[in-house]
């Protein structure tokens, strides 16, 4: 990641000749709370920021701060946000699933409780940017664990009054992210970030390699320029989230 971000920056000149002390956190997770600590700076990204104690979140806090999943630059999440809008269609329910088989690091086991706080990075940021969280609480955690392993996360929460479910299986034969919502106007489901279907019907189909170069650029434009989608990645969306993760494990 750190690398596909420096390959931007590098043609911002504005970026490197800004008076300001620009810094982009794109480093491994356990390490977050440490470069928070340390960073000299007046404005700071730092996508999925994984802060797992009461001090990690002091530090967002007192900072200038922009967080927020790349996905809100997506255009299939633009797409279901904008389509809930024009419709004012009522939600449900909600169902995250998320299959993988990837390679466990040794570093994920060196943040405290990782996974939970990985998936609600990754889920509960992209539900807040297709329709803002108001109301938002935990109901359920649990980790699989296997031999030592953790190898699943399940989480049930409510948002806004719907009830949603979470569920990453870590040991899949195949690879898939499934990101459901029932609506009075019908199933919307986002498939791998670059599918949407409605009812069925496929309403947006692009190639998720495109979509997250583009997104990417959109997001460090935003971030350096000051763009109107900055406000897509202020730390004020997600503090409260946040907060409530940090009471509930």
């Amino acid at each position: 990641m750190a690398a596909h971000y420096r390959e931007i920056i590098s043609g911002y000149s504005k970026f490197k000749k800004s008076p300001n002390k620009n810094m982009i956190i794109a480093i491994p997770f356990f390490l977050h709370e440490t470069y928070l600590s340390s960073a000299e700076t007046n404005r700071l990204l730092i996508e999925k920021p994984a802060v797992t104690t009461r001090k990690g979140i002091e530090i967002l806090k007192n900072k200038c701060v922009y967080v927020g999943h790349i996905l809100r630059f997506f255009e299939t999440t633009e797409f279901v946000r904008d389509l809930l809008n024009e419709t004012q269609a009522v939600v449900y329910e909600i169902d995250i699933k998320r299959y993988t088989n990837k390679k466990k690091k040794d570093w994920w086991y060196k943040c405290n409780n990782f996974l939970f706080w990985y998936e609600v990075i990754h889920s509960i940021d992209l539900i807040d940017y297709v329709f803002p969280i108001k109301n938002f609480e935990w109901r359920e955690k649990r980790l699989n664990i296997n031999n030592g392993l953790l190898i699943g996360v399940k989480s049930g929460f409510v948002v806004n009054g719907v009830k949603g479910r979470l569920n990453h299986f870590m040991e899949s034969s195949y690879e898939e992210n499934k990101f459901t919502l029932k609506t009075s106007i019908g199933n919307i489901e986002i498939i791998n970030y670059e599918r949407v279907y409605v009812n069925g019907k496929l309403e947006v189909n692009l190639n998720f390699e495109e979509e997250f170069n583009k997104a990417l650029r959109e997001q460090v434009k935003s971030f350096v320029f000051k763009t109107p989608k900055l406000e897509r990645i202020s730390w004020e969306n997600l503090e409260h989230i946040y907060e409530i993760m940090l009471e509930f494990q």
